[in-house]
Formats: structure tokens, C-alpha cells, sequence
């Protein structure tokens, strides 16, 4: 595998503020990272349920502009805008909070680039959910160069956690705190965050 650190430098990581019609908060975290496949391909890994498996979570539901989804063990919501292969927008509920995510996918330099924006998020879940996407980005890296073991997921869901995912989630979490305190957000991140270490 390749080197974690730059793993971890391959993502650009970001805390900023833009008001989206229907959230209160006007919190987000941006992602972005660019992979070695077509704008199509990378397109096709992140809405296709039977390749969403394979590096993130089973997905169900409607699933066309208007439609539900519902990610395994996790958020729901409505998919507000699908325009094939560069922009898909939804609502994004997991347990009692409400925000926003969007995709966006362009091509630069011979690479598909990934802009993940997950908006409509209050003081306090930037690390949480940067920390929660950035792990998600590598794994979908390792599956787009054919090196994510097949059974990861699977195991990830009973609880087996391989030692170097463990390590991306602690230097990830790392990350997403340094990007708060540049922020000025420090002291905003919830109980377990680097900060309290």
C-alpha cells in the first residue's frame, strides 16, 4: 500500500460557512480528491449501489431525483439533484440532524477530481463529519486502483478494524482538528477530539 502520509495529503480538508436554503447553520466541511479514473467512472463508483458497497456503505431505495435513499446503519434522505457525471445533491438526516451534502466531480491533469461539501452543520460536527467522510475518500481511492480487499467492508461492520484503517481514522481525526483550530474553531469539537487528548 502506499505510504499513509500521502494518503492523507491527498485530501484537501476545509471548514467554511455558506447558508443553504432549509438549514439553519451554515457550517461545512469540504473534501476534495482527485483519483486516477474518468470523471464517468468516478461518477458510476459513487451512485451505483452495487459499487457503493463496495467502499462505503449498502445503499437502498428510490433512487432518482425526487427519490429516497438509506445508507446501512446510517443517514437517509431525499436526493434533491442528479446531473450525470458531475453534480449530485441531497438531504442528508442521520438520527435528529438535518444538513446537506453535494458532490461534485470535474476532470483536471488526466484525473477525476471529487469535491464532497457536506453542509447545514452546526458548531461542534466538523470533526465528526470530516472525520466520518475522509476515511470514506480513501477507501474509495483504494477501490478505484483495484486494492481494497474484498472483505474489508464486511469486516469493518463486525467490528475488525485493520491497523492501518485504524491509523487513517486517528490521522484523519488529527487532520480535521488542525483544520479547526486554522478555522478558529477550536474548542468547538465534541468530547474524544484530539483537543481533549
Amino acid at each position: 500500500m502506499t505510504d499513509i502520509t500521502d494518503l492523507i495529503n491527498a485530501t484537501h480538508r476545509e471548514i467554511g460557512e455558506r447558508k443553504i436554503e432549509g438549514y439553519p447553520a451554515t457550517g461545512t466541511v469540504l473534501l476534495r480528491r482527485a483519483y486516477d479514473t474518468t470523471a464517468e467512472d468516478l461518477w458510476e463508483a459513487v451512485t451505483t449501489p452495487s459499487r457503493l458497497e463496495r467502499w462505503f456503505l449498502p445503499v437502498t431505495g428510490d433512487l432518482r431525483p425526487g427519490g429516497t435513499y438509506q445508507i446501512e446503519g446510517n443517514a437517509g434522505g431525499e436526493i434533491l439533484e442528479c446531473d450525470p457525471p458531475r453534480l449530485l445533491r441531497l438531504s442528508w438526516v442521520y438520527g435528529d440532524m438535518a444538513s446537506h451534502l453535494e458532490a461534485r466531480i470535474s476532470s483536471k491533469d488526466g484525473q477525476a477530481v471529487l469535491e464532497l461539501e457536506h453542509g447545514g452543520l452546526a458548531d461542534g460536527h466538523f470533526e465528526g463529519v470530516g472525520g466520518g467522510w475522509d476515511p470514506a475518500l480513501w477507501a474509495l481511492d483504494q477501490y478505484l486502483r483495484g486494492v481494497l480487499p474484498e472483505d474489508l467492508g464486511d469486516r469493518m461492520r463486525a467490528g475488525d478494524i485493520p491497523e492501518e484503517v485504524q491509523e487513517i481514522f486517528a490521522r484523519t481525526a488529527q487532520e480535521w482538528h488542525e483544520v479547526a483550530v486554522a478555522a478558529g474553531k477550536e474548542g468547538l469539537l465534541g468530547p474524544g477530539s484530539p483537543a481533549d487528548s
